[in-house]
């Protein structure tokens, strides 16, 4: 393997490497009795032909038809389909394999993003994404909890991996971690950019990019507006002209919202979890306290239990489903969550 080669693959391959590399010249057997014996430079793994061909339409072209491989040599005792595969790394195909037995306990913990990445690109070449989407799926998700939270290239290499996989539940956890470091960081444009960049991929036809900052922007612009339409509507309350009784009312919207660090100022960079908590445990204030209010006359913590289950309905993080198959609209499984009857007063 060239020195480009290695060094592209190091990092990735990190995990597996640290559980020991197999020894030039030995034959790992997946099956005992395979009859297929894949061969990358001096390594050997040994497979069963219609367990490859069942996971993969290329390497039953390969094994099936009138292709070198297709043809079987003595190997020990044993009549073998020698597959050689110079263009691609070890480590990888090994990881191949144990998905497509489903051996993943074999393995210490869950690869890293970037070693995802690399699985994705592989399935992808030979066409075998479909048959191990469900192997993968509950591994996958296992990645975003054992990776470092402030590792950009890692969550936007794992993000793409499940696009690729067509993973939406990965995809949905990996997006909703990215836009939480977005609020939390308080970053702009032009400080997202190098995450944009990251995500442009030639397997990836959404644009992700624009996905991002939408979302990103709708999450500012809609809690922005949750948390000062109170003060807003008790801005415009006539309470029967008494200026008193509205600034009792303005004074105990305050102290509540402070007390529970709503106040606007105090949520611009905290993630929308974080904020539906806080509002979970605020303290109840009747913001119609007076008989005389006729503006606002339901519950604060109910009104914003209901303002942020609608944000959450229009989705935390990004819908994979969405951005592949309705990038014009909502797919039936996430259709656009309905304004709150608490907006209209």
């Amino acid at each position: 393997m060239s020195s480009y080669k290695r060094s592209r693959y190091s990092s990735s391959m990190e995990e597996l490497i640290k559980q020991g590399k197999l020894p030039t010249g030995h034959l790992l057997a997946f099956e005992e009795d395979g009859d297929v014996c894949i061969q990358i430079e001096n390594y050997k793994i040994l497979v069963s032909s219609e367990k490859l061909s069942s996971g993969s339409p290329v390497f039953a072209a390969m094994l099936n038809g009138g292709f070198r491989e297709g043809m079987k040599t003595p190997m020990g005792d044993q009549q073998v389909h020698q597959l050689s595969l110079p263009d691609d790394d070890i480590d990888l195909v090994i990881l191949f394999c144990k998905v497509l037995y489903d051996r993943q306990d074999t393995i210490e913990k869950p690869p890293g993003g970037l070693c995802w990445l690399r699985l994705a690109e592989f399935c992808d070449k030979y066409q075998c994404v479909p048959a191990l989407k469900t192997n993968l799926e509950g591994w996958m998700e296992k990645s975003i909890y054992y990776r470092r939270s402030d590792n950009i290239q890692d969550h936007c290499s794992l993000l793409l991996a499940a696009y690729i996989f067509d993973s939406g539940d990965t995809f949905n956890k990996v997006s909703e971690r990215i836009l939480k470091i977005f609020r939390e960081r308080g970053w702009k444009k032009n400080e997202r950019l190098s995450w944009y960049l990251l995500m442009d991929h030639y397997l990836v036809d959404a644009d992700l990019a624009k996905a991002f900052e939408s979302k990103h922007k709708f999450f500012k612009k809609e809690i922005e507006n949750i948390f000062t339409k109170p003060f807003e509507i008790l801005k415009d309350c006539t309470c029967q002209n008494n200026p008193n009784v509205r600034a009792r009312k303005a004074a105990s919207l305050f102290e509540r919202l402070f007390n529970a660090d709503l106040m606007p100022e105090n949520i611009r960079k905290v993630s929308v979890r974080d904020i539906v908590q806080r509002v979970n445990n605020l303290q109840e204030v009747h913001c119609g306290h007076y008989k005389s209010c006729c503006v606002y006359s339901t519950k604060l913590k109910e009104s914003l239990q209901q303002e942020m289950r609608w944000i959450e309905a229009s989705g935390i993080g990004l819908c994979l489903n969405c951005l592949k198959r309705f990038q014009n609209g909502h797919c039936p499984s996430h259709p656009p969550a309905k304004i709150p009857i608490s907006r209209y007063f």
